[in-house]
């Protein structure tokens, strides 16, 4: 178990938003500001937490992939090769030091990759998804981002094992499961989905921003 993130219930405390759209970002007017979901409504937080959940194991996974692959294949890859690469993902600029963040840097591991994902817009209006898909607008900063910051540190911290045993039991191709096994109803650690996923949704294909690049 890596260290320990607070709960997503804390406050909040970002004032300022970015609207997203393609790769530009603009200052998210006030009226853009009220339409963010209000996480305090029972119904709305749960569909954030699993959206929150799913976009954060996409990216784990995609980090432990990229370990994979780096070092050969999983049997090269050791216990700390993974906890540095799942704190990289998660990595709290809040929580963590200047040489930590320059050792990940050095190292070229992803660096919060979730900074990409924001809330999908609708009419003009923010929806409970999470996104990284830059062909829609999406809406980050105030408490979006330390949202899913909390998200991926809850996962990390509290069930960094049951995402080890996921991926080496699905692989590469299993993405669908692992977050199934993460976030999804009935049998999984966190429970914070009431559907599974069947492999075949968007949110699994739109690709990463190290990806489009070329870095993977």
């Amino acid at each position: 178990m890596v260290g320990m993130r607070f709960p997503l219930f804390y406050v909040f405390a970002f004032e300022f938003a970015l609207l997203f759209v393609g790769s530009k970002a603009y200052e998210a007017t006030e009226k853009e500001l009220k339409s963010l979901p209000d996480f305090g409504k029972p119904p709305v937080y749960r569909k954030l937490r699993c959206t929150a959940c799913r976009a954060s194991v996409i990216e784990l996974h995609e980090g432990l992939v990229e370990l994979q692959r780096r070092k050969g294949g999983q049997k090269y890859v050791k216990e700390y090769d993974r906890l540095e690469m799942i704190e990289a993902v998660c990595f709290d600029s809040k929580l963590s030091n200047a040489a930590q963040k320059k050792d990940f840097k050095r190292k070229g591991l992803p660096l919060f990759p979730l900074k990409a994902w924001g809330l999908q817009r609708r009419n003009n209006e923010a929806t409970t998804d999470f996104s990284r898909d830059i062909a829609i607008s999406r809406i980050q900063g105030n408490w979006v981002n330390n949202f899913l910051t909390n998200m991926c540190g809850e996962i990390i911290g509290e069930y960094d094992e049951e995402l080890f045993h996921g991926f080496k039991t699905h692989g590469e191709e299993g993405i669908h499961h692992l977050i199934n096994a993460i976030c999804g109803s009935g049998e999984s650690v966190l429970r914070v989905c009431e559907d599974k996923l069947l492999g075949n949704e968007e949110v699994l294909m739109i690709p990463s921003e190290r990806q489009r690049n070329g870095e993977l």
